[in-house]
């Protein structure tokens, strides 16, 4: 049905796109793309949704990221070679011998600019200190407020007293409460601003961080103008007036149709940005082919082929991957650090009709919610999918010409951190680690948890890890005596339901993006009706999809669904920038549900946290008709919180192999004990293959931060002849340069 299906939608595209060929003076042929000319002022490119805000220091979107990255400058950037260097600043600022102070200055050229590109105001010290201010003030809902608050010293209490200020003031404005004097006070301890050089700052952090300078590569940290302070949440809703520091303004901008960036001729480094203008164009409809075929006809400069685009990879590279049939190719490894996973939502809510949803009782959208929270905090509906769900299926989608007729994809990833990029000081891998505490979690030594092995599917130790065993049920436990696990898990999900009413089972929803119906989402829903259709299984999944891109993000925050896929990539280099984003108020925690479920907590990091130190949304415990699986899911979060802040405490470099290890010790919990997440791919797999007018000896390819996405020092060749090299040494160079100690 699945091969069926696929012939019917390729051949629809195929017809579809045979018109654009002919309008572009016959068919594209390598020779005629091989000896094409470029305009090398203009670089252009695609979007797919449009940003959710225009202030840098309010998302960690990244399809923000994308169009904001050459508008704004970060304090840091890494170039080509992968080295830190100064971007506002002048230089890579200092660390303290203990790591617990950041100094810097910023350069007498960095300017905020206006719409017209005119400078408006140097940068100095107070607008660093506004970012804080911004940031950690709740009303003004920063997606980057637990980066401050886990490395600033002060920040968490900072944005406490922000918090408890607008619940007892509520008609007081979020510039007035960002000005509350006892914060401020606690700020100016933290942020010191030279008294006689303002442009000079030193930064106080909650304790030992010798890798801070990676933070400083993103928008975590850049500068804030007073006039977001006014404006509060609203400050970036429109483009315009939003000030700027980067090396491009805006032209022109419509929304969902196209984004025009020109130079900005006041930039301080103006004579290193040789594009002259990037075009972002809307892309709604991601089909299989189009971006190859719009880079065919002109309309982009670039392309990342993909292989589920059968003839674009036949046409170009052909059947072996390491000799490509087209000279104009360029290969590189791709040195993305994200990790593809499929995150639960823990509270199926619905935002604004919470309240009308949970107390109501009496619809269609409470009875989902009320099924879809209890069964995923079951410990066995969460082993059951990880254990049941043939990942493979989806991510064959990308990895199918790699993957060489194995039964299990290429792309597969076991874990969140990613390996390759952390070292201890015995000069082991993190993910040596993480295997170590793979293999004592479960006492074994069978299973390698590197990329492109299956270590979820149908693997029997998963309903076993020590100190949390899935299987208690009697009958479950005789069946698992027997060798039958899958059996033995399936009776046990059936007895957890049954036992709260639930004879019929439960039906979970997972969003997927409309965007996608015609390419990966046809293998995603391969995938849920293999899941599906398992003999005696109570779960079903349900797909929920969106319009667009857009609607996705927005879904996403709103938490009306069970689960989804989503990634993440690091802004710094540690195992914390992943690990952090589960604990509790965590990056994530809005879009998996618990800052959702947990409305306050008593407790910081320095201290072990427990239950009673939660203030816990009624709605959510009220969903519950026994309360003690809601209890038990929170334990876990609490627990794994516990381990992450206990090994974010060893800072020593000297110690960092313990730290390492401890960290490793939580990661395994988070993924095959407590199964709170689930890792699935290496997003874009492990290999780019562009057609591209970018000259890639240029570009940085650093997999965190910005750096990657800006265009300063950037060149764009004038034809594909013109591409000489293979990239994979460079980058290779790359990766090792970023482990340096910054």
């Amino acid at each position: 049905m699945l091969k069926k299906l696929l012939t019917m939608i390729l051949s629809l595209i195929v017809l579809i796109t045979i018109p654009i060929n002919v309008l572009a003076c016959g068919p594209v042929t390598t020779q005629k793309l091989l000896n094409r000319k470029v305009d090398t002022n203009i670089f252009k490119t695609y979007y797919s949704a449009s940003p959710t805000t225009w202030n840098p220091v309010a998302t960690m979107q990244t399809n923000d990221i994308l169009l904001l990255a050459n508008l704004h400058d970060t304090l840091l950037e890494n170039n080509r070679d992968g080295d830190l260097i100064p971007d506002l600043l002048t230089d890579i600022g200092s660390l303290s011998d203990d790591s617990t102070t950041y100094s810097f200055t910023f350069r007498d050229d960095a300017a905020f600019f206006d719409e017209l590109g005119t400078k408006v105001k140097a940068i100095d010290g107070k607008d660093f200190l506004n970012t804080a201010m911004y940031v950690l003030n709740p009303m003004n809902v920063s997606q980057v407020i637990s980066t401050w608050t886990s490395v600033v010293f002060n920040a968490q209490t900072v944005s406490d007293i922000y918090q408890l200020d607008h619940e007892q003031n509520q008609n007081k404005s979020a510039y007035d409460v960002s000005n509350n004097p006892q914060a401020l006070m606690l700020l100016e301890e933290a942020i010191i601003i030279d008294e006689d050089n303002p442009k000079t700052v030193s930064l106080k952090l909650a304790q030992p961080t010798p890798y801070f300078r990676s933070y400083l590569t993103s928008f975590a940290f850049s500068p804030t103008p007073t006039k977001a302070l006014f404006a509060s949440y609203n400050y970036g809703i429109k483009a315009k007036e939003v000030w700027t520091t980067g090396p491009y303004l805006i032209k022109s901008y419509q929304t969902s149709y196209l984004l025009k960036l020109v130079k900005n001729p006041a930039y301080f480094a103006v004579n290193q940005v040789f594009i002259n203008q990037i075009w972002f164009q809307f892309l709604a409809n991601l089909d299989i082919a189009r971006p190859r075929l719009l880079f065919e006809t002109g309309d982009y400069s670039e392309v990342w082929l993909q292989p589920s685009d059968h003839y674009g990879w036949k046409k170009y590279v052909g059947t072996d991957f390491n000799h490509p049939k087209f000279s104009g190719l360029t290969n590189i490894l791709n040195p993305t650090l994200g990790t593809r996973y499929l995150s639960f939502n823990f509270f199926n809510t619905e935002t604004a009709l919470d309240n009308e949803k949970y107390q109501g009782r009496n619809n269609i959208k409470y009875q989902q919610g009320v099924e879809s929270n209890f069964a995923l905090s079951l410990d066995s509906v969460r082993t059951l999918i990880a254990f049941a769900m043939n990942r493979s299926l989806f991510v064959r989608y990308f990895s199918e010409p790699f993957d060489n007729g194995l039964p299990y994809s290429k792309f597969l990833r076991n874990t969140f951190n990613p390996g390759g990029h952390l070292k201890g000081n015995d000069g082991l891998d993190y993910q040596d680690y993480l295997q170590d505490a793979y293999n004592q979690l479960f006492n074994s030594t069978a299973v390698s948890l590197v990329d492109g092995q299956e270590i979820f599917y149908q693997n029997s130790q998963l309903l076993s890890p020590s100190g949390n065993e899935i299987i208690t049920d009697v009958t479950a436990r005789s069946l698992l005596a027997q060798a039958k696990p899958f059996e033995a898990l399936i009776q046990q999900v059936r007895s957890d339901l049954t036992g709260s009413g639930y004879e019929k089972g439960v039906s979970l929803t997972m969003l997927m993006s409309g965007v996608y119906n015609s390419t990966w989402n046809i293998y995603l829903q391969d995938m849920i009706d293999t899941f599906n259709v398992i003999t005696n299984n109570l779960v079903k999944i349900n797909a929920k999809r969106t319009m667009n891109d857009s609607d996705y993000q927005a879904s996403q925050l709103q938490g009306n669904f069970s689960m989804f896929l989503t990634g993440w990539g690091p802004g710094f280099l540690d195992p914390l920038a992943f690990l952090r984003t589960y604990i509790i108020q965590g990056d994530m925690a809005n879009y998996f549900g618990l800052s959702r479920i947990i409305n306050q907590v008593n407790f910081n990091k320095q201290n072990q946290t427990s239950l009673d130190q939660l203030v816990i949304n009624s709605n959510y415990l009220n969903s519950f008709f026994d309360q003690s699986y809601a209890y038990k899911l929170l334990a876990h979060f609490v627990d794994y919180t516990n381990q992450v802040n206990a090994a974010d405490q060893i800072a020593d470099s000297a110690q960092k192999t313990i730290r390492y290890q401890q960290f490793a010790t939580a990661e395994a919990n988070l993924l095959y004990s407590y199964k709170l997440l689930m890792p699935f791919y290496v997003p874009d797999g492990t290999t780019k293959t562009l057609l591209t007018y970018i000259d890639e000896s240029t570009r940085s390819h650093v997999g965190f931060g910005n750096s990657d996405k800006r265009y300063v020092g950037v060149k764009m060749l004038h034809s594909l002849k013109e591409v000489k090299i293979n990239l994979l040494s460079v980058i290779e160079v790359n990766i090792v340069l970023n482990n340096k100690e910054n």
